[in-house]
């Protein structure tokens, strides 16, 4: 017996796809019909509907008004039962063309990936990101975050959400993200032309200014200076990826970076790697950290909000400022150099990564589900 219909939304259909489809399935073996809507085609099998929406990340591209006219529609054709929406401008859109259908009884839901007004952002990102968020909080009946930065924001300015909840983000498989033997990894590096006896660093992220390898691209600068058989695994696609590896090639580091391009399962990358190395500028809660952690990396990572949550500095890594590149490098030098105090974090890393895999996360979230359905 179908229970009703529940609609997700986000920016691109990626996003749902990487990071919702166990709470998509398990919904829908509870009964209910899921839709989704975001830009690109529907990758998930138990999606009923998709609606292909070219929602710009930007707020200030022209396609949005069409996007929010669209969703409107099928918002007010829907009878959802449960709305819940991800990433910024969906958020945004999404919340206000659902006006109607709050009125007629849909829940509402707001998940924030990471609010763009955090600590130490430009001043025009708290000027139009969190009068933007805090204008929607009074259509938001659910809101959920994701690190405690953003939970504190919640009531430090004033939101109108019906309630607020911390959760621990998605969750991750940690069968799948699980430590791998010293052969496995020989094996693994063979494979991808890695030496064996390398040293290596990863950072999976999408080439874009807040992720900030320019920082991590002069930390290696540094690094290879002392450390030759150090390599670099830049796993990730985006409008930057060009111009970085032409900076690699200018500065003469080429050889020990390398750009795989967008990997759908990062595994196998993580495997072969001996430290993840985080220099972005902005977080939500960094699930590359935790997926490298689970599998006994230790995390080079910036003092920001999202790997705050994650890391403790000299205990399953370090933290240093998103600028110092000379820092980065003398962390990185500290694991090469100390190979058992390297073993001790990796050990601490596995043992923080346990509180964020599924086990954990989706009997809590699923409960979250369920208050918000009345389906308790």
């Amino acid at each position: 017996m179908q229970k009703g219909k529940i609609l997700f939304v986000a920016s691109v259909e990626r996003h749902l796809e990487r990071f919702h489809v166990p709470y998509i399935r398990y919904l829908e073996s509870l009964g209910y019909e899921i839709h989704t809507a975001a830009s690109g085609e529907n990758s998930i099998d138990c999606v009923t509907r998709h609606f292909d929406i070219n929602i710009a990340r930007s707020p200030f591209k022209a396609r949005n008004i069409k996007a929010f006219c669209e969703l409107k529609k099928i918002i007010n054709d829907g009878d959802y039962k449960l709305i819940h929406c991800h990433t910024p401008n969906a958020g945004v859109l999404t919340r206000l063309a659902a006006r109607k259908a709050r009125k007629r009884g849909t829940i509402v839901a707001y998940t924030a990936h990471g609010f763009h007004f955090y600590k130490g952002a430009p001043a025009m990102n708290k000027l139009l990101y969190l009068n933007a968020e805090r204008f929607c909080s009074k259509y938001t009946d659910y809101q959920w975050t994701i690190n405690l930065e953003d939970y504190d924001a919640v009531s430090k300015y004033n939101f109108k959400c019906g309630k607020a909840f911390l959760t621990k983000g998605v969750g991750i498989d940690g069968e799948k993200f699980a430590p791998v033997s010293a052969k496995r990894k020989a094996e693994l590096r063979r494979k991808s032309g890695i030496p064996e006896n390398a040293f290596v660093l990863i950072y999976p992220a999408e080439f874009t200014a807040d992720k900030n390898h320019k920082t991590l691209l002069r930390a290696m600068e540094i690094i290879l200076k002392k450390h030759p058989d150090i390599f670099l695994l830049l796993t990730g696609d985006g409008k930057l990826s060009e111009h970085f590896k032409k900076e690699c090639v200018k500065t003469g580091i080429a050889n020990n970076v390398s750009f795989p391009g967008f990997v759908n399962d990062m595994a196998d990358w993580y495997a072969m790697s001996d430290i993840d190395i985080t220099p972005s500028v902005r977080e939500g809660l960094a699930t590359h950290v935790i997926e490298a952690m689970s599998m006994g990396l230790p995390s080079v990572a910036t003092n920001i909000r999202g790997h705050l949550d994650l890391v403790l500095d000299g205990g399953n890594g370090f933290l240093v400022e998103p600028d110092d590149c000379k820092a980065m490098a003398e962390r990185v030098f500290i694991l090469y150099n100390d190979r058992e105090l390297l073993a001790k974090l990796s050990v601490n890393a596995v043992k923080t990564s346990k509180e964020y895999h599924w086990d954990n996360v989706l009997p809590e979230n699923i409960k979250l589900y369920k208050e918000m359905l009345g389906d308790e």
